[in-house]
């Protein structure tokens, strides 16, 4: 008699194997949350900095007031959407909004999962002017906070009244 040699996995074997794989599984996936996390706050940050840098540059290269705002749709300012939208544009009326003759030089979506993005500027303000005489965002200097949800970290990213930004870790936000 010839007996066929059965190439499968027992039960017991699936079991254990099963159970290895979600004991790991479980252990990870806190893990690649706080990684995750980490990664939107550096992306975040160089972002924001980069915003800041290109409009004091573009406002000096251009002689025209350069604004920053945020956004829901990418195409229209809007007050407190940090989270959703950058946009860096063209203000040719200095009126602070979008108008047809206005040029987007940048738009950035974020759409922040593990924190939330805030700016708290001198004015109050909803948006910042880099002025086209100096490049300097003359009145519009604060600070914008990112507050990492998951990581209980936060950030500050501070804009000086001669256009110079500072990166600082804050216990608050």
């Amino acid at each position: 008699m010839h007996y066929k040699k059965n190439f499968g996995f027992s039960l017991v074997e699936v079991l254990f194997i099963l159970t290895i794989f979600s004991i790991i599984a479980s252990i990870s996936i806190p893990y690649f949350s706080n990684f995750f996390a980490r990664q939107e706050t550096k992306k975040t940050l160089q972002i924001l900095n980069s915003f800041l840098k290109s409009a004091k540059n573009e406002a000096v290269v251009r002689h025209t007031n350069i604004v920053i705002c945020s956004s829901t749709n990418g195409n229209q300012c809007e007050s407190n959407q940090w989270g959703n939208y950058l946009l860096l544009f063209v203000d040719l009326n200095a009126n602070r909004k979008i108008d047809a003759n206005d040029l987007i030089l940048y738009s950035e979506q974020l759409n922040l999962k593990y924190g939330q993005l805030t700016w708290k500027g001198a004015l109050n303000s909803p948006s910042i002017v880099f002025n086209k005489e100096l490049g300097l965002p003359i009145g519009y200097n604060g600070s914008f906070y990112y507050c990492n949800t998951t990581t209980l970290t936060s950030h500050k990213v501070i804009l000086s009244k001669m256009g110079h930004i500072r990166s600082e870790t804050t216990p608050f936000c």
